[in-house]
C-alpha cells in the first residue's frame, strides 16, 4: 500500500465518522436564495414605502444585508469545527433592493434535523450586527426528497413578522437530496478506470523529474481508444483530481477525444502514490517557480504524440492549472495546442481574506529576502479545537473542511487523491503564482498574447474561491481569440456545482463551444 492511500482513523470523532461512513444517514438542504420583493403589485416591484424625496426603497435607508442560514435540531451533524449545516451568503453592500439569486447547500442527519433557521442582518463594523427579521421552517414545512439530478426546487415566500417590512417578502427555494444519490456516485468514480467509455483503455504514466526525487514525480492518466482521432490535455488545479466522469463523457469521449490528466508535482494523484510526505504539502511548489511544472508538461505531451499523431489537441485547466498552462505557453509556446479551455482560471488571488492578505501574499518574495519565512513555509494551518481528537495523517495534523465535505457529499471522490482537510497555503506556491501572475501582466502591458489560439473562459459569480470580475478581466491578458461565459450559481469548478442543472448548462455550453470551432460535430 501506498504511503498517502491509508485514510486516517475518525472513529473517535462520532460526527465526521458519521458522516463519512454512514452518509447515507444524512440529507442535503438545497437552498436558493432570491432576496426581498414586493408583496403588491399596486405599489410597484421592489417598493416598500417612500423617503422624504418621494423615492421607493426595500430597507429603511442604506444597509449592508446579508443572510445566513442553518439547520437546527438536537443533533444535525453540524458544529463549530465542521459547519456543514451553515451558510452565510454575501454581504449586498450599500443596499436598499436586497437581492442575492445565489446557491448554497446544508447538510444534516435526518433524524437529528428539525428544520433551517433563516435571518437577515445588516452588518455594521463597529456594534453588532443588527438584526432586519428572522423565521424558521420546520422539517414539516420542507419539501419531500427528490432525487438531486432532477432538480426539483419548490418555492416559498415569507412575510417578515417586523412590522418594518410589512409589505415586502422574502422569496427563496428548497430542494432536499438524500446523503445515499449523489451527482458522481462512488461507483461512476470507481469506473472511470475501467468503465467510462466503451473502447477505451486506461493507464498510467510516470513522469520522473531530471531530479529523480520521488516528489518531483508527475503522473499522467491516459484513456486512449483506438479510434480517437483527437486529444485533451486535462491540467488539474490546487487540491484537485480527475473526478470529472460526467464532463469527460459528454465533452470528449462521446466525440472521438483521448482524455490525458495531468496530475502535477506534488498534486492528485501524486500523495496517492506516496511522493507526498507531509500532509500540509498537497500542492506544495518546493522551488517557488512555476517553471517546474513546464517539463511535466512537456513530458506529458510526449507521451500523447508517442503513438498516435492526433488532428486536433484541446489544453484544458482549471483554477491553479490555469497559471501552469499559461506558464508553460509563455515559456514553451502554443504550438502543441489547437485550442483551450479554462474552467475559472486563478488569474488573481480571489476571497482571501481582504486586500491587506492579498498585498502580503502576493510579496511573499520579500518576506523571503528578509529571512522572515522560507519556500517550506505554511501559511494559515488550521488547528483542531483542544476538545477533539487529534487526527494524524502522514506526519501532520489535519481538520477536516466542511467545503470539501460538501463536495465529497454530491461528487464522490478518493481521500487519497483529492483533500478533505484543510491545506494551507505555502510560502513556495504564492510565490510561485504571483511570478506567474507577474509575467501575464508583463506580456499585456507589452501586447504580447500568451496564446494566439482561441480559448474559452467560463467561471461563475458563485465562485466562493475567485472573483468572477477579475477572472474575466484577466482573461483579456491570454489573447485575443477567447470566448467568456459567466455563469450564475456554479461553484468554483463549474463542473462540480451544487444543483446538477447547474453542472449540466456549464456542460453544455461548453460543448457549444466545443462545435462552434469544429473541434466536435
Amino acid at each position: 500500500m501506498a504511503v498517502g492511500e491509508k485514510e486516517p482513523d475518525i472513529s473517535a470523532i462520532p460526527i465526521l465518522d458519521d458522516f463519512f461512513h454512514s452518509h447515507e444517514s444524512y440529507e442535503r438542504y438545497h437552498i436558493h436564495v432570491i432576496g426581498l420583493a414586493s408583496s403588491s403589485r399596486e405599489e410597484g416591484a421592489l417598493k416598500v414605502r417612500k423617503n422624504w424625496f418621494g423615492r421607493p426603497r426595500l430597507l429603511d435607508g442604506i444597509a449592508d444585508p446579508y443572510v445566513s442560514v442553518e439547520t437546527f435540531g438536537p443533533c444535525t451533524g453540524s458544529t463549530d469545527y465542521f459547519p456543514v449545516g451553515v451558510h452565510k451568503f454575501p454581504v449586498l453592500w450599500n443596499c436598499q433592493t436586497p437581492l442575492w439569486d445565489s446557491k448554497c447547500v446544508l447538510i444534516g442527519k435526518k433524524e437529528g434535523t428539525e428544520g433551517l433557521k433563516f435571518q437577515m442582518k445588516d452588518f455594521n463594523k463597529h456594534s453588532d450586527d443588527q438584526l432586519l427579521f428572522e423565521f424558521t421552517l420546520g422539517r414539516q414545512e420542507l419539501p419531500p426528497i427528490s432525487s438531486v439530478k432532477d432538480s426539483k426546487w419548490t418555492h416559498y415566500s415569507r412575510t417578515p413578522s417586523n412590522p418594518d417590512y410589512a409589505n415586502v417578502t422574502f422569496e427563496f427555494n428548497i430542494m432536499v437530496t438524500s446523503g445515499s444519490d449523489r451527482i458522481v456516485s462512488k461507483i461512476d468514480t470507481e469506473f472511470i478506470y475501467t468503465l467510462l467509455a466503451p473502447g477505451y483503455e486506461y493507464s498510467e504514466e510516470v513522469l520522473p523529474d531530471e531530479t529523480q526525487s520521488p516528489d518531483d514525480n508527475a503522473l499522467l492518466q491516459c484513456w486512449r481508444s483506438p479510434n480517437s482521432t483527437k486529444a485533451v490535455l486535462w491540467v488539474i488545479g490546487r487540491n484537485d483530481c480527475f473526478m470529472h466522469p460526467h464532463v469527460a463523457k459528454r465533452l470528449f469521449l462521446d466525440h472521438n477525444f483521448d482524455l490525458y490528466v495531468l496530475n502535477y508535482k506534488m498534486n492528485g494523484h501524486c500523495r496517492k502514490k506516496g511522493w507526498v510526505a507531509d500532509a500540509h504539502y498537497n500542492s506544495h511548489n518546493k522551488n517557488a517557480n512555476f517553471d517546474v511544472y513546464v517539463q511535466d508538461i512537456s513530458s506529458a505531451l510526449k507521451c500523447m504524440g508517442r503513438d498516435t499523431h492526433y488532428e486536433a489537441v484541446v489544453g484544458y485547466a482549471h483554477s491553479t492549472g490555469g497559471p501552469v498552462l499559461l506558464n508553460y505557453l509563455m515559456n514553451q509556446g502554443d504550438a502543441a495546442f489547437d485550442a483551450f479551455l479554462f474552467n475559472s482560471p486563478f488569474l488573481d488571488w480571489g476571497f482571501v481574506g481582504g486586500d491587506m492578505i492579498e498585498f502580503v501574499l502576493e510579496n511573499m518574495d520579500i518576506l523571503v529576502r528578509l529571512g522572515a519565512m522560507n519556500n517550506n513555509t505554511k501559511v494559515g494551518t488550521a488547528i483542531a479545537p483542544p476538545n477533539i481528537a487529534p487526527i494524524v495523517y502522514l506526519n501532520q495534523p489535519i481538520v477536516y473542511s466542511a467545503w470539501s465535505a460538501r463536495m465529497w457529499s454530491l461528487y464522490y471522490f478518493d481521500f487519497a487523491t483529492r483533500p478533505l482537510y484543510k491545506v494551507p497555503m505555502t510560502v513556495g506556491f504564492a510565490q510561485g503564482v504571483t511570478a506567474v501572475h507577474r509575467k501575464m501582466a508583463a506580456w499585456y502591458a507589452s501586447k504580447r498574447a500568451i496564446t494566439a489560439k482561441p480559448f474559452l473562459c467560463i467561471t461563475s459569480r458563485g465562485d466562493d474561491v475567485l472573483k468572477a470580475p477579475e477572472t474575466l478581466s484577466r482573461a483579456d491578458w491570454i489573447g485575443p481569440g477567447r470566448w467568456e461565459i459567466e455563469l450564475n450559481d456554479n461553484g468554483h469548478d463549474v463542473f462540480l456545482s451544487n444543483d446538477a442543472a447547474d453542472t449540466d448548462i456549464a456542460i453544455d455550453m461548453c460543448l457549444a463551444w466545443l462545435k462552434n470551432r469544429r473541434l466536435v460535430e
